[in-house]
Formats: C-alpha cells, structure tokens, sequence
C-alpha cells in the first residue's frame, strides 16, 4: 500500500525542530454529499471468469484534452529555482549494503497503447497483485505469473451500467492486511450519458483469484487521479474534480471522501460514501494508508496531505458511521518544512531531446501510516529542484507523539548528476525506511532503483548505498507522459520486506514494468558509526574544533545488527591534509549487545591554515571478534559559524526557520536554546522572545549578556511581541533605538517595507501570532524598516551605531507567510548586518529545450523567457551552434541586453524551414550571462521538416477512343489541395484528389500532370506520354461452326471469332 547547504551543515540541518505552524485550525466542515453506492454485485471466482484479453484502445478524450490539470497547482510550480543547494540536500551516497534483491521480475508492460502506465500494485501473504493502464495481473511472490494479464475491465465484466464498455485507467490497487482483503479501483468517466463513477471491487477473501464484491459509487464531476488509503473506520479517498462542458473539462478543486469499510468487506449493497468539496485552492491531497499490527488508535481521524510553498499541508477527515451528517473534515495547522522549489530542471535522457515528465506539484503516492505505540509516523516524498537543476526526491517523515503531528526529519536524495523523481516511500516495522524512484540524466537511461536507512541512523539521510533495480538500455521518445506515479509497499508476512514498482522503457514509447522485493533490516552481525562530539578544554571550549586547536573526539558505534558483538576496536582516519588524527591506534569499544552504542575517544588537530568551514569526511573502520569488520564515514567542521541563534521562545516558531533561511542563503549558524558561554565569537545574533502568552521575558541577567556582545562590536537582532513596551526594559533594550510606543492588540496584517531603507518593495502578509504587538518606533538615528499597513505603526526598526548594528521587531519571522519570504528578508537583515555580498544575477531559462516540425518553406516563431531571480542585473548574449549544415534556419531577437534583479525578457525564436530537405536538424541555443553560478545556458533545439511530394497513378495507360481512366493521388507529406492536368481528355482538368472517368475520345499519346499543394509548399508530378489512346479499328469477320456435315433434320452451332471488337452481326444460311 501503499530529497545539505554543504555537507558542512549536516548537523544543524537534520537536528529536530518543532514545526513552525502558519496557518491555524480551521473550523470543521460538514460533508457536501452522502452517497450510498448505486450498483452492487458479486462475481464468480476470477479463476473462472472470461479473460478479457489487453487491446490496443483510443482514448483521445483522456490524452489530448485533459491530459494532467496543472494549473490549481500555479503557487507550487512558480516557486523559483534555488539561489544554491537544496537546504537539506544529501550528495552522498549512503556506505551501507542492503541484502540481495529479492524477486525481480517484469510486470504488465504496454498491452494498450496508452501512456503514462500510472504503475500500482500492492503484496499480500502469498500475492503480487499490480495494475496499469488498462490491465492487471497477479502473481505468486516468486514472480510466476498465475492470472493475467488481462484488461481491467475484467473485474468488472458482466458488471452493468453507464460504465459498461469503458476501461479509463487511473487505477489503485491494495491489500487491506487488517481483514485480510483486497481492494481495487478505477474511474469510468468516458461514459455514453455523461455521467462520472468510481468502480470499486473488494475480494471476498484473501484469495485475488476468487470471488469480489463490486460497487459503483456515482461523482457529480469527474474524479481524476484517484489515491486511496486504507483505514480500520474506512476506504479513504481523495480525487482531483473537473467538470465536463461540451469536450472541455473545467477546474472544480479537491475533493476528500471515505467509503463504508465495513459494510463493503461484508458485501453490503448499501455502503454509503461521504464526500467533502475542499475547493479550487487544493488538489492532488493524499490520504493516510495505514501498514503495521498496531492499528490507529481507536476513533483517531484519517489525515490527508498536499503540499504549498515550505509547507506541508494537513486535513483531519472524522466519519460518524452511525449519523454520517455528523462527519467533518478540519483543515489543521501546517507544517514548515525546509524550503524547495519545482522548476528550473527537465529530466532529459540519452540521445533524444524528448524529456520526462516530472509531475513536482504534488505529493508521490503514497502517504504511509504507521503506529509504534510511542508515537504515531507517516512518511511522503515529492520531487524537488536539487539546487543544481537536476530533479531531486525532497522526503518527509512526520510524528505525532501528543496531539499534533511534526516535522520528525527530512532530506532531500540527490547523491550525483543524474536526475532522480517518481518516488514512493514506506517505512517497515522496525521504522527502517526505503525509497523507489526513477533515475535518468545525459548518459543514464531511464532506470529504477532505490536506497534506504535504518532507524537510529542520522536524521535526514538515505544512509543505504543506491542500488539498482533494472538499469534502462533505452530512451522513451514520441510521448513525455511518465508515472504518473509508483508503488513502495511492504511485506504484510514479515512487516520487513519492501516491494517496489514502477515503470521503464524498451525505447519509443513502449514502457514497461518491473517488480522487485528487497531487505534493508541488518541481518547477521553489523556495527555502525551512530554520533560523535568534541570536547576542547584546552582550546575555547566551543564544542567544536577550529583552525590550530587538539580536541578529543568522541566516536559513538551502534551495533545494530541482529548478533552481540564482542571486542569491539575502530580505527580513525582522516581524507583532508587539513586534518591530523592523533590516535594512530584502533580504540577499544569492549562488547556491544544488539542495539546498544559504546564510546571511544580520539585525539585530531586542526591545521592553523584550515578554512573556517571546511567540512573534512572522517573514515572509522571497525572490528569484532570473529573477523567482523566494518566501514563507516561521518564529516566534520572546522570553525565556528559567525552567527548563532537565540532561542528563548517556547513555541520554538522562528528560531528554526531562520537557520533554514541562513542555510539557504550558503551561510553556517548555530542554534541555541540559551545564551551561550561564548557568545563573544560569534559576529551575529539572532535573539527570540516569542509572542505573548508563550513568550519568553528577558531578564536582567541575559540583557546584560546581550549588551556586552553589543558593545563589544556584536550585531545583534532580538524579535518579540511584548519586549518593546510591555516587558521590563534591559541593558540590551537601550543599545536598539526602539521607542515602545504603545502594547498593542492583535491586529498585525499586511507588514509593509519602508521606502528609502533596504526593505523597499518588500510586503508580506503576516499569519503567525498575532497577540499584543508592541508599537514601535525609531528613535534618531534609527530608522524604520516595516510597518503595519492598517492600522498604520513600526513594527521593525533597524539601528547602525558604527561601532555597532542591530534590529528590533515586534513580530516573528516564522509568520512570515512562505519560505520565499522568509529567505527574503534574512537575505536583507545579513546584508545589513554585513554577512552577505549584496547583489548576484540568476538566470533562469524557459523552456530548456525546443522540438519543433514544420512543412518544408513554413516559419513559425517561438517563445523563450529569460529571468532574472537574482538580486543585481543580468547581462545575456544569445547566439546559436548548429550542430550541421544547412546554417540560419534559427534567428533570435533580441540576442543581447539587460534584465533588471526579478525581471524577465521575452526571446523570440523563429524557425524558418524555407529551402531545407525533409529531415531532422540540430541546434544549441547559447545563452551566456553573467550569473557566476551558471555563465553559458544550453538549450537544445530540435526541428524536423516534413516535405510534399507529388505522385499519381491511373488504373489503366493505354485505351481506345471513347474509353475512360481513373487516377488515384499517392502524394506524400499533407497536401490540402490537388490540380489534375488531362491533355487530350475531354474533361482537361480537375481539382479533386483522385479524379474518376476521365474520357479521352481522340486517339493520342497525351501527358498527365498533378500539382498538391498546402499552406506553405507545393510539388508538381508531370508524366510525358503517360497515356495511349487508340484508334478503334473495323473488325475482322470470322466464325466457325461445330459440325459442317450431318444427316437431314440435324442441327449446327456457330460460333463468333471476329476481331476487332465487333458491335453487331448479320448471318445469313443458305
């Protein structure tokens, strides 16, 4: 059932926060419709139905005028390309093995000529059951085929109603480990009335070959991509709507709905469906699909997910069986996540300029459900910008250990060049977790494979080698269409195992599918690097080491195998000159049971040249008794960050964000839920008090500590809703300039940026905590940097004392309302606090690449868009490189200018096919600019010219006079119009296709010629004495008879043999 700044930032970036929640519970909302199924029966066993064998189908209708709805999801595909790498980026490979693959075999390939497959499937006891579009099969878990493949109208033969006759895809199947049951599904809405359903079959036992309950469950609009979740109160449901007018399909929002789970497994016709409209502002949700002995707790709602800007967004769906009209669905509070972005890459392949769809606007199937008792987990992925325009796999697993679900870890898997996308992930019973993808790039063919980590291991990494499940040997062209999703699930016999599929391609558009099981649980022995620490006494007792400073190292090893492990030794290394280990001698560990952690110390140095920064990968080897031995990584980093986080808020809302916005911006910092000892070596700091009533009230002692960093030529920024005007007045207060004007309420809104300071033109609207504001204003020299919009006062002032800086705010920066905002302004605040060089173009380009045809002597022009996401002006040159003659078939205007910071210039590129051959031709479009991350942007253009040849035949050449010819056009290449030419005819032209009964009544040697033509060539065929008209000539009498001799009374035949084709006859017997 069922994606690091630098490595530098490992630490800080994986380490748990509490979420930063901006967006508050919404009231309950009541259901839009209750709906009891409208069809029901019962089949015969599968085994003994009629296969219906897989067909080539047309579904012009599905894939030419609905395709995928992308527009509901514009906030998501407009977030920008990064300004460096992905935030929680992950750009090595995992150093752990994962056993054997298990079963690997190939799965329901294109039997109907439809793209993308939308590949499903699910595993249960002693079952594969996977289905595609527009077939299923099912297999033992050895990979042998025992039914199939076979249409998916199949399971629903002999099934009447409006659906009947369709088999229209999207389909989703799973098995329900909970009742020991199977779950199927797919839409018919290419119905003949118009109207919309869900089919919905469930097997009667745990056999799939046997028996199935079906159901027809009927939708007002059409509910496109589908995903079902299975949950003990329900079949949870979410489908994306679209209206149907005339051919056209209209946007009508996300729908959430939960099926009679109860009533559908005991084969009950009047299984009722609840259904909630969520609006056009949400789409592609997920719901929750629960794997594990451990059920939710009793009554426990189902959650649905989708995704906006640095966000991830959660609803509850509450059913009351017993009085549906009491069910509710609740929007919850979101969830921050680190910042992504979903343009700026295409997935490309090897040897063609047809690229891959990536489907980035929404969440990957499937969010998975588990229970461990302590705390509750559910895990997803989608597919994200890895900062270097390559597709990434962005994954979450969230927690719930009270009330409210968190952000547990995340990671962003991206370990080379190639592009990865099309994930699904599960986590198995022992909270191990595996991710399936799609892997391509410039030499990769299209390929599956997968990685994983076990629980314990350090948060936000795929700590498991990638390995392969089938490596492609083909390009897919003709068609982008791909996924449009995939299927991680596991193993319900062990609750270990993971089955993963998904498609490849043997090249055109023929995809295929492949099936695989694998194991990451530690079998055997096995010992793992876990944490280390730095104790410096002897340096400045940071905790970390900088540049010419010996600390000890503390290395912590897990043994997280399934044996004890005795005699424990690891051997430290180092892969920097800048780095020197001390301890040349492996380190005893003593025993380790399973499970259990042991720690040794090292000796290391720092040379004194070591860049601060510098990440340095440290390698431990390790042994045990019984010549076990084991290799681990982990990095390091030398220096302290100039900027360090402050976080006294209890809610903990800003503190995080502002390290992923420093992150973002390709700066380290340290986060901090006190003032630290040594505040004095940091440059910045960052203070957070909160908003009342969970704010923190700063004491006299801390402002002091404040102060002297200050005064001691520190810049320091301090946010809080209270602390202006309201609060006790400290050392640290008087050092900002700040008039506390008045407490305030709670009526922050739109926060503007104020003309003339370094926040000119940034205003956002506020959502976070919003009791008691102060008031505030600058005090001279200070200035005024945001404001409320309405009513009109200060809510940040920023102070440049000389010797010192600092800013003051009365809201938080985790209310900013994105992620984009929030990296907006901290790039602001750390200009102004002198940490980052103002101004760096970044070009972004759209679209990367151009196929084009056109008929021979056509033009037709192109729209290319370069942006400037950058904050300083970007300077571009534009020329072309053929890649072979003919030479300027390509043109560009304008090829050169200036594009001020978040602007854009629209580029014309015109395609001129005039005078050029029938084939295929090849360009590069060179940009180059000055972005220094990115000079020369490559863009690939591809144009095939199609041509018009003329050509004929007639079904005769020669004749007599008076006879006629039929003339049958064999042109080539699209003509529109056709001019026939009959010298000698009687009808001497003709402007039809393949003119019939040309008569010719004069004997000739006569010319034929045809011109076709279309919109934009012509072609003319002439053929020189093509037709021979003869002169009739007399006939020739002759004739015989049968007998000439014979008795009187007898009778003779005669028979005809004149030539010359004689019209009529006199005999005459003497």
């Amino acid at each position: 059932m069922k994606n690091l700044i630098s490595s530098f930032l490992i630490l800080a970036t994986f380490t748990f926060f509490m979420p930063n929640i901006t967006t508050a519970q919404e009231a309950p909302q009541a259901p839009d419709e209750i709906i009891t199924a409208t069809y029901f029966d019962i089949t015969p066993p599968l085994r003994d139905m009629e296969l219906i064998e897989p067909g080539v189908r047309k579904r012009e209708w599905k894939e030419n005028v609905i395709k995928n709805h992308f527009g509901f999801k514009e906030d998501v595909k407009s977030i920008p390309p990064p300004k460096g790498p992905d935030p929680v980026l992950q750009e090595k490979n995992g150093n752990k093995s994962s056993r054997d693959i298990g079963a690997n075999f190939d799965g329901v390939h294109n039997l109907s000529g439809v793209a993308p497959p939308d590949t499903d499937g699910d595993v249960g006891p002693n079952h594969y059951m996977q289905m595609v579009n527009l077939a299923f099969a099912i297999y033992d878990k050895s990979g042998n085929l025992l039914y199939g493949p076979a249409d998916n109208s199949t399971l629903w033969n002999g099934f009447v109603g409006s659906w009947t006759g369709t088999n229209d895809g999207d389909p989703i199947v799973l098995y329900d480990e909970y009742a020991d049951r199977w779950m199927a599904s797919q839409f018919a809405i290419n119905t003949g009335d118009g109207t919309q359903w869900m089919l919905v079959a469930i097997s009667q036992t745990g056999d799939p070959l046997g028996s199935w309950y079906r159901y027809a469950f009927q939708f007002t609009y059409m509910p496109d991509y589908p995903k079902f979740g299975i949950w003990p109160d329900g079949y949870y449901l979410s489908v994306n709507q679209f209206e149907k007018s005339g051919g056209s399909y209209y946007w009508r929002g996300g729908g959430a709905s939960v099926l009679n789970r109860d009533k559908m497994i005991a084969g009950d016709p009047t299984a009722e469906m609840v259904f909630f409209g969520l609006g056009s502002s949400y789409g592609s949700l997920l719901p929750a699909d629960a794997d594990g002995p451990i059920l939710p707790p009793t009554g426990a709602p189902n959650y649905f997910t989708s995704f906006t800007s640095g966000k991830l967004q959660m609803w509850e769906l509450d059913v009351d069986w017993a009085n549906t009209s009491n069910s509710t669905i609740t929007r919850l509070s979101d969830i921050s996540v680190s910042s992504f972005s979903t343009s700026g890459f295409s997935v490309n392949q090897p040897g063609t300029s047809t690229t891959l769809d990536d489907l980035s606007d929404r969440l990957m199937y499937r969010l998975q459900y588990r229970n461990f008792g302590g705390y509750e987990a559910m895990v997803t992925n989608h597919t994200v910008n890895n900062g270097s325009s390559k597709a990434a796999i962005r994954w979450y697993e969230l927690r719930k250990t009270g009330s409210n679900w968190g952000l547990h870890q995340e990671g962003t898997y991206s370990p080379d060049n190639d592009h990865r996308w099309m994930g699904s992930i599960a986590m198995n019973a022992s909270g191990d977790i595996a991710l399936g993808y799609s892997v391509s790039g410039s030499s990769t063919y299209p390929s599956i494979r997968y990685t994983g980590r076990n629980n314990g291991d350090p948060l936000g990494q795929m700590t498991f080698a990638e390995s392969s499940i089938l490596e492609g040997t083909s390009s897919q062209t003709g068609v982008s269409r791909w996924g449009d999703y995939s299927m991680m699930s596991v193993d319900p016999d062990n609750d270990l195992t993971f089955w993963f599929t998904t498609e490849y391609t043997s090249g055109s558009w023929n995809w295929r599918t492949r099936i695989a099981s694998f194991d990451i649980t530690p079998l055997g022995p096995s010992l793992k690097y876990l944490s280390h620490s730095i104790n410096d006494p002897q340096g400045n007792n940071n905790g970390k080491i900088d540049a010419g400073e010996t600390v000890n190292l503390l290395i912590t090893v897990q043994n997280n195998g399934s044996e004890d492990m005795a005699n424990v030794t690891a051997a430290l290394s180092e892969t920097s000159p800048f780095i020197t280990v001390n301890t040349g001698q492996a380190q005893s560990y003593g025993n380790i049971p399973i499970q259990g952690t042991s720690t040794a110390t090292y000796s290391i140095t720092a040379g004194a040249g070591t860049p601060v920064g510098e990440v340095i990968e440290m390698l431990l080897d390790i042994e045990a008794s019984g010549g076990h031995s084991f290799s681990d990584n982990f990095d390091i980093t030398v220096g302290q960050p100039g900027i360090v986080i402050i976080d006294l808020d209890e809610t903990k809302t800003s503190g995080p964000n502002m390290e992923t916005s420093i992150q973002n911006l390709g700066l380290t910092v340290d986060y901090a839920t006190d003032i630290p000892t040594n505040l004095s070596s940091y440059e910045v700091a960052f203070v957070c008090l909160g908003i009342y009533s969970s704010n923190h009230v700063l004491n006299s002692t801390e402002g002091t500590a404040l102060a002297t960093f200050v005064n001691s030529g520190g810049k320091l920024f301090m946010e809080g809703g209270d602390t202006w005007a309201y609060d006790s007045q400290t050392a640290a207060h008087d050092l900002f300039n700040i008039d506390g004007v008045a407490d305030g309420t709670s009526d922050l809104g739109t926060i503007l940026g104020q003309t003339g300071t370094f926040t000119t033109g940034l205003n956002y609207n506020y959502t976070g905590q919003n009791a008691w504001i102060d008031h505030i204003n600058p005090i001279s020299p200070a200035i005024k940097i945001f404001a409320n919009q309405s009513p009109a006062y200060g809510c940040a002032v920023a102070y440049d004392a000389g010797s010192y800086k600092t800013i003051g705010t009365s809201f938080e920066f985790g209310g900013m309302a994105s992620r984009a905002s929030q990296d907006d302004i901290m790039e602001k605040y750390l200009e102004f606090f002198d940490m980052l060089q103002q101004g760096t173009p970044q070009i972004v380009v759209n679209p990367q690449s151009f196929d084009e045809s056109l008929w021979s002597g056509q033009t037709t022009t192109q729209a290319l868009t370069v942006s400037n996401t950058g904050d300083a002006p970007l300077n571009f040159s534009i020329e072309v490189d053929y890649s072979d003659v003919p030479l300027d078939w390509l043109s560009i205007s304008p090829d050169n200018g200036t594009i001020a910071a978040t602007a854009s210039q629209p580029v014309d590129v015109e395609f001129d096919a005039t005078g050029l051959e029938l084939g295929n031709y090849t360009a590069t479009i060179l940009i180059n600019s000055n972005d220094p991350d990115d000079p020369q942007v490559e863009i690939v253009v591809s144009l095939q010219v199609f041509d018009l040849i003329a050509e004929f035949e007639a079904n005769v050449t020669t004749i007599y006079e008076g006879e006629s010819i039929d003339f049958t056009d064999l042109s080539f290449g699209g003509a529109t119009s056709w001019s026939w030419t009959f010298e000698g005819a009687a009808t001497t032209s003709s402007g039809a296709q393949n003119p019939s009964s040309i008569v010719y009544n004069n004997a000739g040697v006569f010319d034929v010629s045809l011109t076709v033509s279309n919109a934009y060539v012509s072609d003319t065929e002439a053929k020189t004495d093509y037709i021979t008209v003869n002169i009739v000539p007399l006939p020739v009498a002759d004739f015989e008879a049968n007998e000439t001799v014979i008795y009187q009374g007898g009778s003779i035949d005669f028979t005809d043999l004149s030539t010359n084709n004689p019209t009529g006859w006199l005999w005459i017997f003497e």
